[in-house]
């Protein structure tokens, strides 16, 4: 038996698009990602809409879709959205794949084939390596997860979805789902 050979991020950052898009990078280990459904699509999309809307000013942190970000040694994740402070934004180059750390907050939102354990390593992964939240969007369940190194939000049709971390900017779970 031979032994899996490990990728670095660096090998991860040569190959070819239609290989990392379809992939994560975890510990080393190119994990398949499996494509969007429209439903997830269409839930990352109206929230990506409302947040593009609230961050207009250039002072506020931006929203992207998709976008592959450095976490734990050796792992390359990609959210469905990153939330980067104006902070964050000016200090990485904006051609560098992957960002070079971590969202301020990572969203995911889940799909049923999501296990668990897979779902609870990504949470523990993007706040160990400096995401101050985690949100994810539950819509099987209509709810929303609002994790942080300290505590844990659950929220539900009539609660509204905010932050600190983004003043004025809230939309309610049920306009959300």
């Amino acid at each position: 038996m031979t032994a899996t050979q490990r990728m670095t991020v660096e090998q991860f950052e040569t190959l070819p698009d239609e290989v990392t898009d379809r992939h994560e990078l975890v510990e080393g280990e190119l994990i398949p990602v499996p494509s969007s459904t429209l439903k997830n699509s269409l839930i990352r999309d109206n929230l990506l809409f409302r947040l593009k809307a609230w961050s207009s000013s250039p002072d506020l942190a931006k929203a992207v879709s998709e976008m592959d970000v450095r976490t734990i040694s050796g792992t390359v994740r990609r959210p469905d959205i990153s939330i980067f402070s104006a902070e964050q934004i000016g200090r990485f180059a904006m051609n560098v794949v992957p960002v070079p750390e971590p969202p301020m907050i990572a969203i995911e939102v889940l799909s049923p084939s999501e296990g668990m354990i897979a779902v609870g390593r990504k949470v523990a992964e993007y706040l160990s390596a400096g995401s101050e939240e985690v949100w994810l969007i539950d819509h099987e369940n209509r709810e929303v997860h609002v994790r942080t190194a300290d505590e844990e939000r659950l929220l539900r049709d009539g609660k509204a979805l905010e932050s600190g971390l983004l003043p004025g900017f809230h939309v309610s779970v049920g306009e959300l789902l």
